[in-house]
């Protein structure tokens, strides 16, 4: 099992750090030295992409991905953490690879090898940031472990794709090869069931309506008749 999180870029350096597990201890590397040797499906990777952020905007949201080949299963997880030093967002994944559950829990104690680092700089405020941010990966919300307990179901009963993930990835610019298998069926029950409306009531409209067109359709029928007729009287 290989175990490395990706940094966030709090200082805006062209290279990304993360810390990996090697040997029971945890070292301090780029981005580049570790994380393409998983060969990851384009779309799959660091951080939250902006479509989906602004869809699921609340701090504790945790994004979960998944990865499913023949030899290996590779977990992601990625949330918010903090501000960077022009003021944007940045954050914190784990890449967990060899895992048998979605919801996978990271060392707490693996931040302590940035803690006094001169390569990766923090403030105080970021310190805590990133401490925070670890908590909320290993402490998802309700919500966060729903989907992604059920993104792990998805996986399992569909695999035939590779790339999945805990919510939808609609509008980024590489979507998962599972995506319209998963989310576009759901939103189209979602639009076959609004929200807040129950199916016996959907059923009661429905009928409703199909009353009233054969109604329309009837004072139509009878309009066309009384036409005809006074065009008959007219011309006698």
């Amino acid at each position: 099992m290989q175990t490395i999180i990706i940094l966030p870029n709090y200082s805006q350096s062209d290279e990304i750090c993360v810390i990996y597990l090697e040997n029971k201890e945890w070292k301090l590397t780029s981005y580049s030295q570790v994380v393409p040797r998983l060969k990851l499906p384009k779309g799959c990777g660091r951080g939250i992409p902006a479509p989906v952020l602004r869809v699921h905007s609340n701090l504790d949201f945790v994004l979960g991905q998944l990865v499913f080949r023949s030899d290996t299963k590779i977990a992601l997880k990625s949330c918010n953490a903090g501000k960077d030093t022009t003021g944007r967002s940045v954050f914190l994944t784990a890449i967990v690879e060899g895992v048998d559950e979605a919801n996978f829990h990271v060392d707490p104690e693996c931040i302590k090898v940035v803690q006094h680092s001169d390569v990766y700089l923090m403030d105080d405020a970021q310190s805590q940031a990133l401490e925070d941010a670890l908590t909320r990966l290993n402490e998802p919300s309700d919500e966060s472990v729903k989907a992604l307990e059920k993104m792990w179901e998805n996986a399992e009963a569909n695999l035939q794709y590779s790339h999945f993930t805990s919510v939808s990835f609609e509008g980024v610019s590489y979507l998962p090869d599972s995506e319209k298998a998963i989310f576009d069926k759901k939103d189209s029950n979602a639009r076959q069931t609004p929200v807040g409306m129950p199916k016996k009531k959907q059923q009661e409209n429905g009928r409703v309506k199909k009353v009233y067109d054969k109604i329309i359709f009837i004072i139509f029928i009878i309009f066309i008749i009384l036409m005809l007729v006074i065009v008959k009287i007219m011309q006698s």
